[in-house]
């Protein structure tokens, strides 16, 4: 497995969907939050992952305190959206 940043650990509103993540068929990827800080609380938000859709996109999941990961199944196409946040997260990526 390789491991990379999907979305670089920060605070401002960020998101992938200029450069959306392909999934072959077949294939599972790991997407994950992540902080410098351990104890890191993401005091009620959440990293939301969406599908890429002709029209708007899907709601896959949302990355928050109790769900700290989740995997895609190809084949698909996805990016992440995190709101503003009071402490640096980012989103990694396991494929």
């Amino acid at each position: 497995m390789t491991q990379s940043t999907l979305l670089a650990s920060g605070t401002a509103a960020a998101d992938t969907s200029a450069t959306p993540t392909a999934v072959a068929a077949g294939a599972i990827m790991t997407v994950s939050i992540f902080s410098a800080n351990p104890g890191a609380s993401l005091a009620g938000r959440g990293i939301e992952v969406l599908q890429v859709t002709p029209g708007a996109p899907n709601l896959i999941t949302y990355l928050d305190e109790a769900k700290r990961s989740t995997q895609i199944n190809g084949p698909c196409s996805f990016y992440v959206d995190r709101p503003e946040m009071l402490t640096a997260f980012g989103v990694a990526l396991d494929e």
